[in-house]
């Protein structure tokens, strides 16, 4: 339960942020910036310099993780589709329609 609570207080300050930019409200983009928000705060009292580096690289790495996820989602799309062509050739060969072997 605290986790939940965690990621929801880094959407708080991730959705805040972003309507103060103008930003539509969008729960992915709120956690990035959120977390991106939060790690540049949490340098600046010990090395302001480093706080920007530490927010882009954080809201790039939140990037690429959803990239990868995206990835791998079509990934498994790509070959559940491998799996169900050839039973639609076997159904369309045996005398279905195409209509009628997708339903």
């Amino acid at each position: 339960m605290r986790l939940h609570a965690a990621l929801a207080g880094v959407s708080l300050v991730g959705r805040a942020a972003r309507r103060l930019v103008g930003g539509p409200p969008s729960p992915p983009l709120d956690r990035r910036a959120g977390a991106a928000v939060l790690a540049g705060a949490a340098l600046l009292p010990f090395v302001a310099r480093l706080a920007p580096l530490a927010a882009a690289a954080v809201w790039a790495l939140g990037a690429a993780r959803q990239r990868r996820q995206r990835s791998a989602e079509r990934a498994g799309l790509v070959g559940e589709l491998a799996e169900a062509l050839p039973l639609l050739q076997l159904a369309v060969a045996g005398g279905l329609t195409v209509r009628a072997a997708v339903a």
